[in-house]
């Protein structure tokens, strides 16, 4: 397992897919949550300081990077980037947002997929709101309105719309956010280390979490001792 700090911007960053897995609850943050992440938005810039965001486990398959925990997190900074999207002006600037964070830009068979790849459960609805430059609630049923998928873009939009802060400011903003991006091998069972995650309650945000993936990098990683095992030694 790999551990390293980075900015979400260089995690989204060259030509990779982030697939959500199967296993995966489907999205499910909350207005609460939401609005925690555009408080930490705002805070950035009202204090021009990087701001970090958590942890993201995922599993690479070459390009492919497949979520293990922060699921939550990498959809809602989507749905934030493309609410900035539909909502600015400058078409150099969108163009930008639209390949650093949405979709890709360049590459045999890649050019304008989703870079990112929600469960079978969430996938309609996401698709259709990446999909549209113009955002036009017609293009949704009633079903698909009462998503929590829809709700958080309309609810990120709105504030958007309300022009305290420029787009340009925003976008700068999500570029400060740091995370821990912690690659798990090829040989742990990634269903496992998220079971794993949620049955010992140790969530992305905690410091313990944290302090525990990291003494695995740099002292455990000679003892044979997998993630499932520290995991289980909580």
């Amino acid at each position: 397992m790999d551990a390293d700090k980075k900015t979400f911007d260089e995690f989204m960053d060259g030509s990779k897919f982030f697939t959500i897995p199967v296993y995966q609850r489907k999205y499910d943050w909350h207005q609460a949550h939401f609005q925690q992440l555009f408080d930490d938005i705002k805070k950035i810039i009202e204090n021009d300081k990087p701001h970090f965001l958590g942890t993201f486990v995922y599993q690479q398959k070459k390009n492919n990077y497949v979520i293990v925990d922060g699921q939550q997190r990498i959809t809602s900074l989507v749905l934030l980037a493309k609410s900035l999207c539909d909502l600015i002006d400058d078409e150099e600037l969108k163009e930008e947002i639209l390949g650093r964070y949405i979709k890709h830009s360049i590459g045999k068979g890649m050019k304008d997929k989703c870079k990112l790849i929600p469960t079978e459960y969430d996938r309609d609805v996401f698709e259709k709101i990446m999909a549209h430059d113009d955002f036009n609630e017609n293009f949704f049923s009633d079903p698909e309105k009462s998503s929590v998928m829809y709700r958080n873009f309309i609810f990120f939009r709105e504030k958007i719309s309300e022009r305290e802060y420029s787009p340009q400011e925003i976008y700068e903003a999500i570029q400060k956010i740091d995370i821990v991006r912690i690659n798990i091998e090829t040989g742990e069972n990634p269903q496992e280390i998220f079971e794993s995650l949620n049955s010992t309650g140790l969530y992305s945000h905690s410091i313990r979490f944290i302090q525990k993936l990291f003494a695995h990098v740099v002292g455990l990683r000679r003892s044979g001792n997998t993630l499932q095992k520290i995991l289980a030694g909580n």
